[in-house]
């Protein structure tokens, strides 16, 4: 009878690991951490509800700080070390004890900076053009925490990441602008800096800020609320979408049916026989069918071995992609919501596979399976392993579905309408990024984004502030440090001084959101790309912002910013503007021959034509009374003002200065800063 004497015994040595949690802590608290010098430095983590908790700051056996707490009802608990008076550097190790004890150990004191934003916020070292700053790079002073990308529709505490040091082997996959910074930073005041890396390409200031104060907001409350609540609902909505459309299909006779593999060679690797046709890609294609896109792409030596991402941003319909007639990706109607929409033209990015990827030439062919409209590629994002797509594809069509009756098209499910992608649902990436990170010691935030909302800029004077307000009020400080990075130049050249401003209303926005306090803007608008919105060197932006982190938060004396308009007055026929953060004086930089088209793959640029050639500065526009158009004009440094004029304009009322999205700008302070763009004409 000892059988039940031991299952009584094995029960009995079970029953402190049931009934008890070990302690355990975010991510963010783990080996190499940075943790801001501070009276109040917060460490939290979850135990066994009602357990004590003690957290050390330890020396070489010494403990130089302490604190403890019990652990609420729901297990949670947090503390606040005194680290006022703890030495910078390190390394220190953190005990966090409770029935079981963590050991943490490298953990600097210094300063830790939030970095976030969308994609040139998100691109790496490694696709910098860095490779001697990158080789350059041990130092054990600068660390960086990438979260791990994750969108949710609740905040959720759960993040995903690890603390790094800089080395030539790990620095590659830092942000650029972040390290930029951070080195910068380290190397003039000696601070260890750690960054915690926050970022997403291609999305909306929205998706990152707090649903709590979206909606809160008056004006936008309503619509966003709106948009979360169809985002949330929506894998039910698909459901019940999809269970009309299948029987529907079937009595229609659009239901796919998979090409043969006799003929799969014909579309996706022979030489084109008949039937195939010149088409321009992105763009529409023709739907109510199946149907097949082809080209050659040429894979070089560089990129043998090595796996690369087709990304098609948008493929209209139900797709199946192949390179030289193997499947790489494809969506069916369970999966064609794979980013999480379920949207039909819901982006698609499939990574080919290392094995695949030898040099030469490569047949890409993508089937589309379209029973129900249009079928399309769409702009944007539309590359192989960073090569470009767009331009001349062949297209041949498979199957064309029969016409719909009158009754079939009023029986039709109709098309699926869905939330954005995730991460540009509003809160989404608050939820699933940031809010997890609260509220980790920070010295501050560093963030570049807005292409995502250059189509918007007058909201954007809404929703940027309310971003900046929304994380200083979850990280309860009024005063944190914001500072960005206002969008470079980017886009065509202009000729017309009454064209579009394109980025230029959004620029307006961020400087406008200087009236907020402890904030500061890095201008670029000479540092960008006009092909490429994302200008391969990240060298001015990082430095710009660490200019306004030296002088606003370290002490440092000296220039930080650019001459930024401050009052205009109509002299005659002139108007002469008067500038602040002149710094040294204005200077007009000399006007290049030629502008930087893009970096990748190869250095492109073009020649300059001048809008005002007889100029001292270029980039100025003057108009006369409300109504009339804009002149180029005739602009002059004088003392810290600029006189501008032109001959069409006898009674001028208004000037504009690089107010374009390529603008073609000149004046600089002598400490090298490009003054910020403006008009006076604004509301």
């Amino acid at each position: 009878m000892r059988f039940p004497l031991l299952i009584i015994a094995f029960s009995a040595g079970l029953a402190p690991s049931i009934l008890r949690a070990d302690v355990s802590l975010s991510p963010i608290f783990s080996e190499h951490m940075v943790l801001q010098r501070s009276g109040k430095t917060p460490i939290w983590g979850k135990a066994a509800p009602g357990e004590k908790v003690e957290v050390s700051l330890l020396k070489g056996g010494e403990t130089l700080a302490q604190a403890e707490t019990a652990t609420a009802s729901d297990g949670r608990w947090q503390v606040a070390l005194d680290l006022s008076k703890s030495s910078l550097g390190g390394p220190y190790q953190v005990n966090v004890k409770a029935a079981n004890t963590l050991s943490i150990p490298d953990v600097l004191i210094g300063d830790v900076w939030l970095a976030s934003g969308q994609s040139n916020m998100a691109q790496r070292m490694r696709a910098s053009g860095s490779p001697e700053e990158i080789a350059s790079s041990e130092n054990t002073q600068i660390r960086f925490f990438t979260v791990a990308n994750n969108t949710s529709f609740s905040p959720t505490e759960e993040i995903r990441g690890k603390w790094i040091v800089a080395s030539p082997n790990d620095t590659p996959g830092f942000s650029a602008v972040a390290y930029y910074f951070a080195r910068q930073i380290n190397a003039e005041t000696g601070t260890p800096i750690g960054v915690i890396h926050a970022s997403w390409g291609g999305t909306p200031v929205e998706a990152w800020t707090s649903e709590e104060s979206l909606t809160g907001h008056p004006d936008i409350g309503p619509g966003v609320a709106a948009e979360v609540s169809s985002a949330r609902a929506f894998p039910e909505t698909k459901s019940a979408w999809l269970s009309k459309l299948k029987p529907w299909l079937a009595a229609n006779q659009r239901e796919d049916s998979p090409t043969p593999e006799t003929d799969l060679s014909a579309y996706t690797t022979l030489p084109t026989g008949e039937g195939w046709s010149p088409v321009k890609l992105p763009g529409k294609l023709p739907g109510e069918r199946i149907l097949w896109v082809r080209r050659d792409i040429s894979i070089p030596e560089s990129a043998v071995g090595k796996p690369f991402v087709l990304d098609f941003n948008e493929i209209a319909g139900i797709d199946t992609v192949y390179l030289d007639g193997k499947p790489v990706g494809g969506r069916t109607w369970e999966t064609f919501d794979g980013d999480g929409t379920g949207r039909l033209n819901a982006r698609r990015q499939y990574t080919v596979p290392a094995e695949l990827v030898t040099a030469g030439q490569h047949t890409l062919a993508v089937r589309i399976y379209a029973p129900m409209g249009e079928s399309a590629i769409n702009g944007g994002y539309f590359s192989a392993g960073g090569q470009n797509l767009s331009g001349e594809w062949l297209m041949k069509s498979e199957h064309t579905f029969p016409a719909l009756s009158a009754e079939a098209i009023a029986a039709s499910p109709g098309p699926l309408k869905a939330p954005p992608r995730p991460w540009n649902v509003s809160g989404s990436l608050f939820n699933g990024m940031i809010h997890g990170l609260v509220p980790y010691g920070l010295r501050g935030v560093i963030w570049y984004q807005g292409e995502n909302n250059a189509g918007d800029g007058v909201r954007y004077r809404t929703t940027f502030p309310l971003l900046i307000q929304d994380w200083r009020k979850q990280w309860a400080d009024p005063d944190l440090p914001f500072y960005w990075v206002q969008l470079p130049n980017y886009g065509n050249k202009i000729e017309d001084p009454n064209s579009s401003p394109g980025w230029a209303v959004i620029r307006e926005a961020q400087t406008r959101t200087l009236k907020l306090p402890h904030t500061g803007q890095a201008v670029i608008i000479d540092a960008g790309e006009a092909g490429d919105v994302h200008p391969i060197s990240k060298r001015e932006a990082g430095a710009r912002l660490a200019a306004i982190a030296l002088t606003q938060n370290y002490g440092k004396s000296g220039v930080y910013a650019g001459p930024a308009y401050e009052s205009m007055k109509v002299e005659g026929a002139s108007i002469r503007v008067k500038f602040e953060h002149v710094g040294g004086g204005l200077v007009a930089r000399p006007v290049p021959a030629e502008y930087l088209h893009a970096s990748t793959p190869t250095r492109v640029t073009k020649p300059l034509k001048r809008n005002s050639p007889n100029s001292e500065l270029e980039g100025f526009l003057i108009r006369g009374p409300s109504g009339d158009k804009w002149h180029w004009a005739d602009a002059r440094i004088e003392g810290d003002s600029v006189i501008v004029n032109s001959p069409q304009v006898p009674r001028p009322e208004a000037v504009r200065y690089a107010w374009f999205s390529n603008p073609d700008g000149n004046l600089y302070n002598k400490e090298g800063f490009p003054a910020v763009p403006f008009r006076t004409d604004g509301d």
